[in-house]
């Protein structure tokens, strides 16, 4: 649930911009990313923010064309350290667009 607190506070990219906080209950149209194969995990009480965040970092890539990687990084906004990581590989993300 602390996942889901941070993650919906505090929200940065890479780049140095500015914290984005997100509105979790749009369901707005956004960039999908690559399939990765993994383990579906049941009853994942993050799950919908985890495919957030990396639908977020896809569509940093599609939004600038020089980066390398989308990053969202996920901050605790009790502690100001960061709890967590999603990145996009551009190159994978351009491909699947294009």
């Amino acid at each position: 649930m602390r996942f889901l607190l941070a993650f919906g506070l505090l929200l940065t990219a890479c780049t140095g911009e500015d914290s984005t906080p997100i509105d979790l209950q749009n369901s707005g149209s956004v960039a999908s990313t690559p399939e990765v194969s993994e383990v579906p995990i049941v009853d994942d009480p993050n799950a919908e923010v985890r495919e957030q965040a990396k639908q977020l970092a896809a569509q940093q890539c599609l939004d600038d064309p020089t980066l390398e990687q989308g990053v969202i990084r996920i901050i605790d906004p009790d502690t100001d350290e960061m709890a967590g990581e999603v990145i996009a590989d551009c190159e994978v993300v351009r491909a699947q667009e294009g």
